[in-house]
């Protein structure tokens, strides 16, 4: 957490970030990720374009391989409840 301080981020921002970075983990664990992308009638590629990251990102998230960077998690848990998930 020292570096998300150092980032000129506060406590409650950096607890947030860490909190979404396990949520998306948990989510991609039990293959509840992509089911909500399928869902939602999003491919990867859109999820992708709409972070700013490319799809094979999107991809590793969802088998569990990789997990995002907390700003990209936040930002993904936004765009599902954005679409209706």
């Amino acid at each position: 957490m020292t570096t998300a301080y150092i980032r000129g981020m506060n406590r409650t921002e950096a607890l947030d970030r860490a909190r979404a970075t396990r949520r998306v983990a948990r989510l991609a664990r039990a293959g509840v990720l992509r089911a909500l992308r399928e869902e939602l009638g999003l491919s990867q590629a859109a999820v992708a374009a709409a972070l700013g990251v490319r799809q094979p990102s999107v991809s590793r998230w969802e088998t569990g391989k990789a997990r995002p960077r907390p700003r990209h998690a936040v930002a993904l848990l936004r765009l599902l409840e954005e679409a209706g998930a």
